[in-house]
């Protein structure tokens, strides 16, 4: 026995906008993403701009959305929040830009970096905590790795997301610092710009 209960759902419209001219790029897919813990659900729903930057985004259950834009080529981001109530939302303008900068240090829990791990060997992955879908672009066919003096730089991220670096071998992360706070579990804010003094703790005891 399935029960239904019928929602009205609404249409959300807008133009996507580059920084240095009216349209964005060849390729602009736009994506509405429920935000968590929001009263939306269901799948994300894609769209794709127009030659003039302009999309439309149809079908969407009351709730809370992060409107997401990824631009290609130049792999350029937007987003925007916006409160769907049953009403069509118009005008939602989404300005691309090359995103914001993740930077810090890797340590080890063993004092000094071992022996048996490279920093070609360690892999900075980031993880979307709002929007699991949400777009990410790091400029390169894959993510960036730790540099020669363990420190990292992970570029164009939006949103709110976690560092999740991946080592091979039996190195994993311990802890994640950030201004003398262990922000392990707590994601970093990566809207109003870009966050350095990162330390990620590494150890060989899971």
């Amino acid at each position: 026995t399935l029960s239904l209960l019928r929602a009205t759902t609404a249409t959300v419209s807008g133009v996507v906008r580059a920084a240095d001219r009216h349209s964005p790029g060849l390729l602009t897919f736009v994506v509405a993403n429920p935000i968590r813990e929001s009263n939306a659900h269901g799948d994300f729903a894609p769209a794709l701009a127009g030659p003039d930057g302009s999309f439309t985004i149809g079908g969407l259950l009351p709730g809370s959305y992060v409107i997401e834009a990824h631009s290609v080529p130049g792999n350029e981001l937007a987003r925007a929040e916006v409160q769907i109530n049953g009403t069509n939302i118009t005008g939602v303008v989404l300005q691309l830009s090359k995103g914001n900068a993740a930077r810090g240090t890797i340590r080890f829990d063993t004092g000094s970096a071992p022996a048996d791990l490279r920093p070609s060997q360690v892999l900075m992955h980031t993880a979307a905590v709002d929007e699991p879908r949400s777009f990410s672009v790091s400029g390169g066919p894959g993510p960036p790795t730790a540099r020669e003096d363990w420190s990292f730089e992970i570029q164009g991220l939006s949103g709110r997301r976690q560092i999740r670096p991946s080592a091979t071998g039996k190195w994993h992360v311990k802890s994640v610092h950030l201004s003398g706070q262990n922000i392990t579990d707590t994601p970093i804010d990566f809207h109003n710009g870009d966050v350095d003094g990162i330390e990620i703790v590494l150890t060989n005891r899971t």
